[in-house]
């Protein structure tokens, strides 16, 4: 055992490694429609805005930055980094949780734990560095949380008392952070049930039920606590009400979410499941059922689980939201590394490398697209001040205003850009972003205002376009008239 603790640097260390290999990328300064806002509208968070969002932890820390930063938006390069930590943070984390107490196979705790956290949804988190260091150590309190419920060295009182204490800190950061509870937690669940279940069957069954219970009732106190919290100040306003509304559109995005994945990452959905189940049947063959029906049953908890947000709150998806989605194969991997021969280990290694190398592909190739985009917008931004120079030389007046409405179909991201929910849509699109956008890269200030759909059809008619163009610009007075394609 002391051999095996002696090699805990080299876990931390490829953790690290991964965490860069796949987000490094974002090192490099890069900007989302958000940031543009943020960096130029330079002011802290508003009370009642977090709490309508439910999110106290975040306004808490977010104001405590501004207050010593002057900004939200931090450097990109220092807040990406520090992401990036805790991100490698996270993975060995998960791992040390896995392994704690154990001599099972450790290489296969460490693939599964990086699969849950380089995935190419949290290139989402990238975006918006005004939120990733707080988003990102999120996860590590996740990790506290559920490490403190299925603690033993604690009484039962105190490690629900902590662990609830670190989820309610959590959802008060984002709301989806809880589903990564939810999965840590089926994991720990499903191991204890595994290890009981061949020699004490009943034993094994009230421990599953008083883990899941555990769960349950951690998983409640945090997410009742901040409706509470919301409701208190009046602020719920979103908060949804029309649930069915809700799940009908839930339901409407699974072909869309399931899409988003790769081939390969589909095949090798299916090439765990396949193996999991030969797995069970030639373990288990006289009592198949039961551990297929909990394993099932586990899983229709998380599937299910990581929706609630969208569910209760608002049906809106994005990557960052959804991001626990892509992870549902660690659960299946997982209970494969606990029921499989040592000498079958060979196939949940190869599983799980493949898949952290397409992640990481992925999340390289998002990144690189997202600094692509922004290149582009900033391109824009250049064509656009070289009309307005040539305006104001020629007529010896000053443009002040930009007003700015779309063409009859907008285009929402540039060709060859990957663009889905927000990720690396066009700045341009977003007409309370344009006046970020231009002083980001010209140091220049407009009022920039919608356009009145009567000048609009007066001056543009009914143009569509499919890039840029300078018949896309008009000036009158100090005004700039500008149609986005």
């Amino acid at each position: 055992m002391k051999k095996e603790d002696n090699k805990t640097w080299i876990y931390l260390l490829c953790s690290f490694v991964l965490a860069f290999w796949a987000y490094g990328v974002f090192l490099y300064p890069h900007f989302s429609q958000d940031t543009y806002a943020k960096s130029l509208y330079n002011q802290a968070w508003s009370f009642n805005d977090a709490i309508s969002s439910g999110r106290y932890t975040f306004w808490l820390v977010s104001t405590t930055i501004f207050k010593l930063f002057k900004t939200r938006a931090l450097n990109n390069t220092f807040s990406n980094a520090l992401c990036i930590i805790f991100f490698a943070v996270s993975i060995y984390s998960t791992y040390s949780l896995l392994t704690h107490n154990s001599k099972k196979h450790r290489p296969i705790a460490f693939l599964l734990s990086a699969a849950i956290f380089i995935n190419p949804c949290f290139v989402d988190y990238f975006q918006f560095p005004e939120c990733n260091i707080i988003f990102s150590f999120g996860l590590i309190l996740v990790i506290i949380s559920a490490k403190s419920l299925f603690n033993d060295n604690y009484g039962i009182f105190r490690k629900h008392i902590q662990s609830a204490l670190m989820l309610i800190i959590t959802v008060g950061i984002y709301q989806p952070l809880i589903n990564y509870f939810v999965l840590l937690g089926l994991l720990l669940i499903w191991n204890k049930f595994v290890s009981t279940f061949e020699t004490d069957k009943k034993n094994a069954f009230i421990e599953l039920a008083r883990n899941l219970i555990s769960c349950i009732s951690v998983y409640l106190s945090a997410s009742i606590l901040q409706l509470i919290v919301t409701s208190i100040f009046h602020s719920n306003q979103r908060i949804s009400r029309d649930y069915i509304q809700n799940i009908t559109t839930v339901i409407k995005s699974q072909a869309s979410l399931w899409k988003m994945q790769s081939t390969g990452n589909i095949l090798l959905f299916c090439s765990a499941t396949v193996l999991l189940i030969i797995q069970l049947y030639k373990k288990y063959s006289s009592h198949l059922p039961v551990p297929f029906v909990v394993l099932l049953t586990l899983y229709a908890g998380l599937y299910i689980s990581s929706f609630a947000t969208h569910i209760v709150a608002e049906p809106w998806l994005s990557q960052r939201t959804t991001s626990v989605f892509y992870s549902h194969i660690v659960l299946i991997l997982y209970a494969s590394y606990t029921v499989l021969d040592k000498e079958l280990h060979i196939g949940i290694i190869g599983i799980a490398s493949i898949l952290i190398c397409l992640f990481i592909y992925r999340s390289n190739n998002l990144s690189i697209q997202t600094i692509k985009n922004n290149a582009y917008d900033e391109q824009i931004v250049y064509n656009v001040m070289e009309f307005i120079d040539a305006y104001e030389s020629k007529n010896q007046v000053s443009v002040n205003n930009i007003a700015i409405s779309r063409d009859k179909y907008v285009t929402w991201a540039y060709p060859g850009i990957h663009s889905s929910y927000d990720l690396n849509v066009r700045a341009w699109c977003y007409t309370w972003a344009v006046s970020g956008l231009i002083h980001q890269y010209t140091g220049r200030l407009y009022n920039v205002v919608p356009m009145e759909p009567e000048k609009k059809s007066a001056i543009f008619g009914d143009a569509d376009w499919s890039r840029f163009n300078y018949d896309q610009l008009y000036a009158e007075g100090d005004t700039l008239y500008m149609l986005v394609y």
